[in-house]
């Protein structure tokens, strides 16, 4: 908390009438990390092609990563001490809204797998691996790779959806041409 007020330009106990502790200071940062990927998502159109989700969802990880990138590296070092540190209906809150941001990323997934754009994978790991990508573009963005953020957002998908597109028709699909 030293370290924060020093930040901020206040006195530690100024800094505790509006953050009690450092568990408030971490829920606050958390729901706005929350609220801005959610707020990203929910924009989107939802009649969009698989691919082109996946694509805006890289672009919109990124697209927060860069607004708040202190904030983003506090949500993604922390989380596993979420539980631990705040009361357990705050958590519990926090947790099921975060579940949201999961969940949008799975349809997503299951979206392109559901219509056989996609080659079959699981759509939770699947996203949790995508989030893990972008997670640690704190630690070295920007910085020497000379892309910018979007860059980066279309160089992911395309590593993604390289892996995910199908590049010769399913023998099972009733659609594919026979000899």
């Amino acid at each position: 908390m030293d370290d924060v007020a020093a930040a901020a330009a206040l006195n530690k106990s100024s800094l505790y009438h509006y953050f009690p502790s450092k568990a408030e200071l971490l829920a606050q940062i958390y729901s706005e990390c929350i609220d801005t990927m959610l707020t990203l998502y929910q924009a989107q159109d939802p009649a969009l092609e698989p691919a082109e989700r996946v694509r805006r969802i890289m672009l919109n990880m990124v697209q927060a990563l860069e607004r708040r990138p202190h904030h983003m590296r506090v949500y993604v070092q922390e989380m596993q001490w979420l539980d631990k540190w705040l009361p357990s209906h705050q958590a519990a809150h926090l947790r099921k809204r975060e579940s949201e941001l999961w969940e949008f990323l799975a349809s997503s997934i299951s979206a392109g797998v559901d219509s056989r754009e996609f080659v079959p994978v699981d759509p939770f790991l699947t996203g949790m691996a995508l989030m893990g990508m972008v997670a640690w573009m704190p630690h070295w963005h920007p910085g020497d790779s000379g892309k910018t953020g979007p860059q980066v957002a279309q160089a992911y998908a395309a590593l993604v959806l390289n892996g995910l597109l199908r590049r010769e028709p399913d023998p099972d699909d009733s659609d594919a041409p026979t000899d």
